[in-house]
C-alpha cells in the first residue's frame, strides 16, 4: 500500500501527516466503512 503525506494544522501548529493511500484500497476498507456508516444513520442522498 502507498503512502500519502501532507501538512495539516494541530492546534495552532502545522505538522507532517503521513496515512495510507486509500485510493487503492482495492474494496478492502470502503465497503466495511461504508457498512458501518449506513448502520449509524450518517447517509443521506
Amino acid at each position: 500500500m502507498n503512502i500519502k503525506g501532507f501538512v495539516m494544522l494541530d492546534d495552532e501548529n502545522q505538522i507532517w501527516k503521513e496515512v495510507a493511500d486509500v485510493g487503492d484500497d482495492l474494496d478492502t476498507h470502503f465497503p466495511i466503512i461504508g457498512r458501518e456508516i449506513i448502520k449509524k444513520g450518517n447517509v443521506s442522498q
